[in-house]
């Protein structure tokens, strides 16, 4: 994506008119207007689902989107499958629109217990998920003045043409080639100053979505930053999370080996194994501890992409914590 330029208007060839859900749960037919005139946030999504997704799947995690318009701060929502699938869209098959009232309603949303809980299910389900957030009549008024904007990032993106900031796929694959090439690069929260949470689980989930197009098998998932010591030194109120694969299990007594890590470090854990799947909304703590069919002692050999170990909060998820 780049910098974020002005926009006006949204037109995405082969999806048709969407269906909108508003709070009051009316159906209304037509196109998503953008204009200059607006003060509202679109936040813009594009998925396609994995080939391996049942039906049964698909529908899940479709109803779990259109849930979305129970969230007060969400205003309408669009879905739309793109039936005539034009090259131009390939490999996207289905796009959403959520409308908001300012950013902290769009902030709002992000933090929200059921969007979190549907996006920890479209993990599993979908091959790549993109979103961009726009300010229609900010930009299109910052444009005028040619001040900063606001971009996806959080981060202002100056318009020079000499210095971009970079897009989460940037990100994205900055890290994925620093896996690839056993190095380290600068920390993340220093490449674009104002990165959010938000921003990093994108880019978390953008690498995800990359392993599993290469055949990756998701088997659990990493919860970190779980003691008060650990927050308070990043200054959080809750843990961050990541995803296990499959070839990210070593059995008991097999090797290691240091060559395939970067700068590794060993922390004594502790492993739930899960009798069942756990899925939200709406799970309680008796829910969970009933889902848990034990407990395991194990090693963690942690490793990470960020020079130095030089992370912030945002570094440690966007590097899938």
């Amino acid at each position: 994506m780049g910098g974020l330029k002005p926009v006006t208007a949204v037109w995405a060839t082969g999806v048709g008119a969407p269906w909108t859900t508003s709070r009051a749960g009316r159906v209304v037919l037509g196109p998503i207007n953008l204009c200059k005139e607006c003060v509202v946030i679109h936040h813009l999504l594009f998925f396609w689902f994995r080939k391996d997704a049942s039906r049964a799947e698909v529908e899940e995690l479709l109803e779990g989107m259109r849930s979305f318009a129970t969230i007060p701060a969400v205003r309408s929502l669009s879905i739309s499958e793109n039936r005539d699938f034009p090259e131009t869209s390939a490999p996207f098959t289905h796009a959403a629109v959520l409308t908001f009232d300012d950013v902290d309603g769009r902030n709002t949303y992000l933090a929200d217990d059921l969007h979190q809980a549907v996006r920890r299910k479209a993990m599993s389900v979908l091959g790549e998920l993109r979103t961009i957030s726009v300010d229609a009549g900010r930009a299109a008024e910052s444009a005028a003045r040619d001040e900063p904007v606001e971009s996806p990032l959080g981060a202002p993106v100056q318009r020079d043409p000499g210095q971009e900031s970079p897009s989460l796929e940037d990100l994205a694959a900055r890290l994925h080639r620093a896996e690839l090439t056993r190095s380290t690069i600068p920390p993340l929260s220093e490449q674009v100053p104002g990165l959010s949470v938000a921003d990093a689980y994108r880019i978390q989930q953008l690498n995800v979505s990359r392993r599993l197009r290469d055949g990756g098998v998701v088997v659990g998932q990493k919860v970190g930053l779980t003691s008060v010591a650990m927050q308070e030194q990043l200054g959080v109120d809750e843990p961050d999370y990541g995803v296990l694969f499959d070839d990210m299990l070593v059995g008991d007594g097999r090797p290691i080996p240091v060559s395939g890590l970067i700068q590794p470090r060993v922390e004594a854990e502790v492993a739930f194994v899960m009798a069942r799947e756990l899925r939200g909304p709406g799970v309680t703590e008796a829910d969970a501890l009933a889902a848990v069919a034990g407990a395991l002692p194990v090693i963690e050999v942690i490793d990470s992409r960020i020079s130095a170990w030089r992370i912030g909060l945002t570094d440690t998820i966007a590097d899938n914590a």
